[in-house]
Protein backbone atom coordinates (compact mmCIF):
# COMPACT_ATOMS: atom_id res chain seq x y z
CA UNK A 1 0.00 0.00 0.00
CA UNK A 2 2.71 2.62 0.65
CA UNK A 3 3.47 2.60 -3.23
CA UNK A 4 0.13 3.92 -3.99
CA UNK A 5 0.67 7.65 -4.89
CA UNK A 6 -2.30 8.52 -6.46
CA UNK A 7 -6.22 7.78 -7.35
CA UNK A 8 -8.52 9.09 -9.36
CA UNK A 9 -12.46 8.79 -7.96
CA UNK A 10 -15.85 9.00 -10.59
CA UNK A 11 -18.95 10.15 -7.89
CA UNK A 12 -22.70 10.05 -9.02
CA UNK A 13 -23.21 14.32 -9.08
CA UNK A 14 -20.87 17.24 -7.17
CA UNK A 15 -21.55 17.22 -3.78
CA UNK A 16 -22.78 19.84 -1.41
CA UNK A 17 -20.00 21.51 0.68
CA UNK A 18 -21.60 19.22 3.37
CA UNK A 19 -21.46 16.48 1.29
CA UNK A 20 -18.10 16.83 0.29
CA UNK A 21 -16.62 17.17 3.72
CA UNK A 22 -18.37 13.97 5.13
CA UNK A 23 -17.53 12.35 1.71
CA UNK A 24 -13.48 13.50 2.35
CA UNK A 25 -13.93 12.49 6.40
CA UNK A 26 -14.54 8.72 4.90
CA UNK A 27 -12.29 9.15 2.10
CA UNK A 28 -9.21 10.63 5.05
CA UNK A 29 -10.59 7.19 7.43
CA UNK A 30 -9.48 4.47 4.66
CA UNK A 31 -6.38 6.38 4.32
CA UNK A 32 -5.31 6.58 8.16
CA UNK A 33 -6.71 2.68 7.97
CA UNK A 34 -4.04 1.62 5.56
CA UNK A 35 -1.00 3.54 7.42
CA UNK A 36 -1.08 6.36 4.68
CA UNK A 37 -2.30 9.37 6.22
CA UNK A 38 -0.18 10.43 9.29
CA UNK A 39 0.11 13.82 10.99
CA UNK A 40 -2.55 15.51 8.84
CA UNK A 41 -0.31 14.37 5.85
CA UNK A 42 -2.11 12.69 2.80
CA UNK A 43 0.72 12.04 0.55
CA UNK A 44 -1.97 10.45 -1.81
CA UNK A 45 -2.88 12.74 -4.87
CA UNK A 46 -6.71 12.47 -5.77
CA UNK A 47 -8.45 13.98 -8.52
CA UNK A 48 -12.79 13.07 -7.56
CA UNK A 49 -15.24 14.60 -10.31
CA UNK A 50 -18.24 13.69 -11.67
CA UNK A 51 -18.82 12.04 -14.94
CA UNK A 52 -21.24 13.86 -17.81
CA UNK A 53 -22.45 10.94 -18.62
CA UNK A 54 -22.15 7.45 -17.35
CA UNK A 55 -21.57 8.66 -13.64
CA UNK A 56 -21.33 5.73 -11.30
CA UNK A 57 -24.20 5.09 -8.75
CA UNK A 58 -21.93 5.50 -5.98
CA UNK A 59 -18.52 7.23 -5.95
CA UNK A 60 -15.83 4.30 -7.13
CA UNK A 61 -12.41 4.29 -7.90
CA UNK A 62 -11.26 5.04 -11.24
CA UNK A 63 -7.59 4.87 -11.81
CA UNK A 64 -4.55 4.61 -9.30
CA UNK A 65 -0.97 5.07 -9.24
CA UNK A 66 1.62 3.68 -8.07
CA UNK A 67 5.54 4.19 -7.54
CA UNK A 68 8.29 1.50 -8.29
CA UNK A 69 12.09 1.26 -8.64
CA UNK A 70 13.20 2.91 -11.96
CA UNK A 71 16.22 3.93 -13.83
CA UNK A 72 14.70 6.66 -15.45
CA UNK A 73 16.58 10.22 -15.08
CA UNK A 74 13.78 12.37 -15.90
CA UNK A 75 11.02 13.06 -12.90
CA UNK A 76 7.50 11.03 -12.74
CA UNK A 77 4.53 12.31 -10.93
CA UNK A 78 1.17 12.89 -10.80
CA UNK A 79 -0.43 15.81 -9.25
CA UNK A 80 -4.05 16.28 -7.08
CA UNK A 81 -6.52 18.08 -9.05
CA UNK A 82 -7.86 21.32 -8.15
CA UNK A 83 -10.40 23.71 -9.06
CA UNK A 84 -11.12 27.20 -9.64
CA UNK A 85 -11.45 27.97 -5.81
CA UNK A 86 -9.13 29.09 -3.16
CA UNK A 87 -7.67 26.41 -1.61
CA UNK A 88 -7.80 27.61 2.15
CA UNK A 89 -10.19 26.85 5.13
CA UNK A 90 -12.96 29.23 3.32
CA UNK A 91 -15.83 27.56 2.25
CA UNK A 92 -16.02 26.72 -1.75
CA UNK A 93 -19.21 29.18 -2.16
CA UNK A 94 -17.11 31.99 -0.88
CA UNK A 95 -14.24 31.71 -2.76
CA UNK A 96 -15.43 30.52 -5.91
CA UNK A 97 -13.40 32.56 -9.13
CA UNK A 98 -16.69 34.02 -11.53
CA UNK A 99 -18.73 31.85 -9.81
CA UNK A 100 -21.93 30.87 -12.15
CA UNK A 101 -19.84 32.45 -15.07
CA UNK A 102 -19.03 29.82 -17.51
CA UNK A 103 -18.29 32.47 -20.43
CA UNK A 104 -15.00 32.08 -22.15
CA UNK A 105 -14.05 34.81 -20.06
CA UNK A 106 -15.60 33.34 -17.14
CA UNK A 107 -13.32 29.92 -17.75
CA UNK A 108 -10.33 31.96 -19.06
CA UNK A 109 -10.34 33.34 -15.08
CA UNK A 110 -10.93 29.97 -13.67
CA UNK A 111 -8.00 28.33 -15.69
CA UNK A 112 -5.85 31.18 -14.67
CA UNK A 113 -6.59 30.39 -10.88
CA UNK A 114 -6.38 26.78 -10.95
CA UNK A 115 -3.22 27.00 -13.48
CA UNK A 116 -1.43 28.75 -10.93
CA UNK A 117 -2.29 26.51 -8.15
CA UNK A 118 -1.03 23.69 -10.14
CA UNK A 119 2.07 25.59 -10.56
CA UNK A 120 2.59 25.65 -6.90
CA UNK A 121 2.07 22.25 -6.18
CA UNK A 122 4.60 21.36 -8.84
CA UNK A 123 7.33 23.91 -7.33
CA UNK A 124 7.10 22.49 -3.98
CA UNK A 125 8.19 19.58 -5.57
CA UNK A 126 10.91 21.05 -7.10
CA UNK A 127 9.40 20.50 -11.08
CA UNK A 128 7.59 23.41 -13.45
CA UNK A 129 5.81 23.11 -16.56
CA UNK A 130 8.54 21.33 -18.65
CA UNK A 131 8.16 18.52 -16.24
CA UNK A 132 4.31 17.36 -17.25
CA UNK A 133 3.72 15.50 -19.57
CA UNK A 134 -0.45 15.38 -19.64
CA UNK A 135 -2.47 17.96 -18.63
CA UNK A 136 -6.39 16.93 -17.90
CA UNK A 137 -9.29 19.40 -17.83
CA UNK A 138 -12.43 18.40 -16.52
CA UNK A 139 -15.38 20.38 -17.01
CA UNK A 140 -19.16 19.91 -18.96
CA UNK A 141 -18.60 23.65 -20.10
CA UNK A 142 -16.77 24.69 -23.44
CA UNK A 143 -13.27 25.07 -23.19
CA UNK A 144 -11.91 24.33 -26.31
CA UNK A 145 -10.68 27.49 -27.28
CA UNK A 146 -8.28 27.91 -23.93
CA UNK A 147 -7.18 24.66 -24.51
CA UNK A 148 -4.38 26.35 -27.00
CA UNK A 149 -4.19 29.52 -25.29
CA UNK A 150 -4.28 28.52 -21.31
CA UNK A 151 -2.42 25.20 -21.72
CA UNK A 152 0.20 24.89 -24.68
CA UNK A 153 0.97 28.52 -24.87
CA UNK A 154 2.03 28.89 -21.15
CA UNK A 155 4.22 25.23 -21.83
CA UNK A 156 1.95 23.34 -19.38
CA UNK A 157 1.65 20.18 -20.97
CA UNK A 158 3.31 17.69 -23.78
CA UNK A 159 -0.68 16.84 -24.16
CA UNK A 160 -3.98 17.99 -22.63
CA UNK A 161 -6.98 16.00 -22.79
CA UNK A 162 -10.82 17.92 -22.01
CA UNK A 163 -12.65 15.00 -19.73
CA UNK A 164 -16.61 15.66 -19.89
CA UNK A 165 -17.27 15.89 -16.15
CA UNK A 166 -17.56 18.46 -13.21
CA UNK A 167 -15.48 19.28 -9.89
CA UNK A 168 -17.12 17.47 -6.97
CA UNK A 169 -18.56 20.43 -5.23
CA UNK A 170 -21.62 21.92 -6.32
CA UNK A 171 -20.86 25.25 -7.82
CA UNK A 172 -17.22 24.38 -9.03
CA UNK A 173 -17.01 24.36 -13.13
CA UNK A 174 -13.54 23.49 -13.85
CA UNK A 175 -10.37 21.38 -12.45
CA UNK A 176 -6.82 19.90 -13.49
CA UNK A 177 -4.50 17.51 -12.90
CA UNK A 178 -1.44 17.29 -14.18
CA UNK A 179 0.94 14.50 -14.02
CA UNK A 180 3.80 12.55 -15.77
CA UNK A 181 4.11 8.76 -15.61
CA UNK A 182 6.56 5.83 -17.01
CA UNK A 183 4.02 3.42 -18.28
CA UNK A 184 0.28 3.52 -18.54
CA UNK A 185 -2.20 0.96 -18.58
CA UNK A 186 -5.90 0.99 -20.09
CA UNK A 187 -8.78 -0.96 -19.47
CA UNK A 188 -11.52 -1.73 -21.33
CA UNK A 189 -13.84 -2.56 -18.34
CA UNK A 190 -14.73 -6.05 -19.83
CA UNK A 191 -11.36 -7.49 -18.42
Amino acid sequence: MTSLCAVELRSPAPFTERGFTDFNRGYVGRLQRWGLFADEVNPVARTNVCPGRGAPDVPSLSAFAYTVSSTRTSPTFVVAGSSEADQGPADYRDSIVRRGDVSVDGMRDKLACIHAEQRERLRLFGLSWADVELTRLYTVHEVGPLIREGIFANGTAGSATWVNARPPVVGLDLEMDNSTVATEVLLDGKT
